[in-house]
């Protein structure tokens, strides 16, 4: 699985606990994408589209959920305004990511990094 997948996953079991009823389309609308590198390594824009389903304030909600997205490998995870979380890896965890998952080695030798 890769780790935008993880974190991904992560985000709808978080959800789910704190009473949010996930619909298909609703994690359709979910992205994890790469940030500007001052903003962390990924970010989501979950809290912008569940808040209506939470009935919270876009930025509320993700206070709520990245209080509660935090991992091992994460050295933070961060709500900014008005609704994004920012996951920032620990120095080094890419690298232990990779060597966990030999299969990111394409055939041509290239390193796939999400």
């Amino acid at each position: 699985m890769l780790i935008k997948d993880e974190i991904r996953e992560k985000i709808f079991e978080v959800a789910e606990s704190t009473g949010i009823k996930l619909t298909e389309e609703l994690k359709a609308k979910i992205t994890i994408t790469y940030p500007q590198s001052q903003f962390g390594d990924y970010a989501t824009n979950a809290a912008l589209i569940l808040a209506k389903e939470a009935r919270l304030k876009p930025f509320d909600l993700a206070l709520e959920l990245s209080s509660k997205l935090g991992a091992p490998e994460f050295e933070k995870v961060e709500a900014v305004a008005p609704g994004f979380i920012n996951f920032t890896f620990k120095n080094g965890c890419l690298t232990e990511k990779l060597k966990e998952k030999p299969d990111a080695v394409s055939h041509s030798g290239k390193i796939l990094v999400e």
